[in-house]
C-alpha cells in the first residue's frame, strides 16, 4: 500500500503486585489498539513461565496507559489463569 502510513502509538505496562507500583518508563510502541490485550496476555504467561513462585500472581496485574496517561487497560494476572481475582488491598 503505498503512501498508508502506520502509526505506532506507545503503551506503558505498569506492573503491581501485592502493594508494590513499578512504573514502565520506556512502554511499547503498538500498531493497533486492539493488540494491547493480546500483548499484556502475552507479558503474563511469559512472567509466570519464567519465575519459579506460583502462588504469588494471585494479586498482580498489569495497569496499561497510553503516552496521554490515560488507563487503557487493568489486567490481573488472575484473569489471564483463568481464576477469579482476589480485592487488591488498595483499592478496598
Amino acid at each position: 500500500m503505498i503512501g498508508r502510513k502506520i502509526v505506532m502509538a506507545r503503551y506503558f505496562f505498569h506492573f503491581q503486585t501485592g502493594r508494590t507500583f513499578t512504573r514502565d518508563e520506556e512502554g511499547v510502541e503498538i500498531t493497533d489498539p486492539a493488540h494491547v490485550h493480546a500483548h499484556a496476555t502475552g507479558l503474563v504467561r511469559r512472567l509466570i513461565a519464567e519465575t519459579d513462585a506460583p502462588g504469588t500472581w494471585a494479586r498482580s496485574a498489569f495497569a496499561i496507559m497510553d503516552c496521554e496517561h490515560r488507563l487503557i487497560l487493568h489486567l490481573s494476572f488472575a484473569s489471564v489463569l483463568g481464576q477469579r481475582p482476589r480485592p487488591h488491598p488498595l483499592l478496598h
